[in-house]
């Protein structure tokens, strides 16, 4: 009955959850009429239900099944429908659905970045505009103030012959000190300084230091930081499917290992064309069910996973639930792999202990796998939380760093400039 409760937790998250996903096309499978299901009573007919329905369903005949079994009953019907919709059918429909929604979920994670990208690459150009923008005043700012020292030098020279003579004649005449000639001529001399002032590399200087620290936080954003959480969230579905993957899978092996050399298989389904041939059916869940366990050692898929999932997927087990799973479910499912060929060899010589250890080993390789799915759930999302507040760390320490930068350095130096330009705005009023 462990199954049966397994299903109703799944009826009772599916609405549950919906919401989460509900922006995906393919998410309508949950309460449109949409989803094949053959059905054999009374007669044979292939109908569509929602997957809400379609787990009912499966509940009912689940039940039903192990209720006419107890009683040694005929329990064919019920396991004719289990077999054809939960093993096939509607299973390859519903496996199909959820590479859509991975899809969809991809997509939506691409829309996303590029609207993030956009708003960085705007908000980075808007820095370069803004210091283009600040070298072309600072320009204007340079000219003028030359101008200004300029007008201020020529209305002094304009009057130093005037002013030197006054005080010779006032030196000679009153005080009766200047006598040497010499002193005269030093005096009317007149010093030419070339009058250039070094605002703009001064200028420069300083907002070239803020240009970098800004444009150093997008660099790193762009390249480093959120590239990372991207494909982190790209991946998490990924990851979790394969565990979806493998568990389901599992079950096919099982059932499609035992019955792919029964010359009986067709004769028990004699009334539906939902099956492939056995065989072609083992050929094709032992093919998927290898090319997902080649996904789970991409570097990508093992950077979501914490140490105690690699370990319970890759590791060597202190406590292993059983001998086969002693180096983890990595190992133990390949190992199932080679169980399954053996058995379904037409010139095997496995018995029926042999048959059930597998079946067993299988059981229990599902009831590790179901752990390490909710295992997956928590450290995806926990190292993507991480990310982002790394993310949001770095953001929150450049604003601050430039905030204390403009208010405790820039601010101050812009408020004295602007002094001196008023003590040089006053002087011009004085010489005018």
């Amino acid at each position: 009955m462990e199954g049966v409760e397994d299903m109703n937790y799944l009826k009772g998250t599916i609405l549950a959850d919906y919401d989460q996903w509900s922006y995906c096309e393919s998410s309508e499978i949950v309460k449109e009429q949409i989803i094949p299901l053959w059905a054999f009573e009374p007669e044979p007919a292939l109908t569509k239900h929602s997957l809400y329905d379609i787990v009912q369903k499966i509940i009912n005949h689940g039940q039903s099944l192990i209720l006419i079994a107890k009683s040694k009953g005929d329990y064919i019907p019920d396991f004719k429908f289990l077999v054809i919709n939960c093993l096939t059918f509607t299973y390859n429909y519903v496996l199909r659905a959820l590479e859509s929604l991975v899809n969809c979920e991809t997509d939506r994670i691409n829309q996303m970045s590029q609207t993030i990208y956009a708003v960085m690459g705007i908000g980075y150009f808007s820095i370069v505009s803004c210091t283009l923008t600040l070298i072309y005043f600072i320009a204007c700012i340079e000219k003028r103030y030359d101008e200004a020292w300029r007008f201020i030098r020529k209305k002094t020279s304009s009057s130093y012959h005037d002013l030197t003579d006054s005080i010779i004649k006032r030196l000679e005449e009153v005080h009766k000190t200047l006598t040497s000639k010499t002193f005269k001529k030093k005096a009317r001399l007149k010093t030419k300084i070339s009058i250039k002032s070094k605002i703009f590399q001064r200028y420069m200087l300083k907002i070239s230091f803020f240009l970098v620290i800004a444009s150093s936080f997008y660099f790193l954003s762009i390249f480093f930081l959120y590239p990372k959480v991207e494909i982190n969230m790209k991946y998490r579905p990924l990851v979790l499917n394969h565990f979806v993957y493998k568990k389901s899978t599992l079950s096919r092996l099982g059932y499609f290992t035992r019955d792919k050399n029964d010359p009986r298989f067709l004769l028990h389904y004699p009334d539906s064309d939902a099956l492939h041939n056995p065989n072609i059916s083992y050929a094709n869940t032992v093919s998927f069910l290898k090319s997902t366990l080649k996904d789970i050692r991409k570097k990508n898929y093992l950077n979501l996973m914490s140490d105690d999932l690699k370990s319970s997927v890759f590791g060597l087990q202190s406590s292993p639930v059983n001998n086969f799973m002693k180096y983890g479910s990595f190992y133990a499912t390949n190992y199932l792999l080679l169980e399954a060929d053996y058995i379904g060899n037409p010139t095997s010589a496995a018995n029926i202990v042999v048959r059930y250890n597998f079946i067993k080993n299988y059981t229990a390789l599902q009831a590790i796998i179901e752990h390490e799915y909710h295992m997956a759930n928590n450290d995806s999302e926990n190292h993507i939380y991480n990310e982002l507040n790394i993310f949001a760390f770095v953001t929150l320490a450049y604003s601050l760093a430039l905030l204390s930068l403009y208010f405790g350095y820039y601010f101050p130096y812009l408020k004295s400039e602007v002094k001196m330009i008023d003590k040089l705005n006053n002087l011009m009023a004085v010489i005018k």
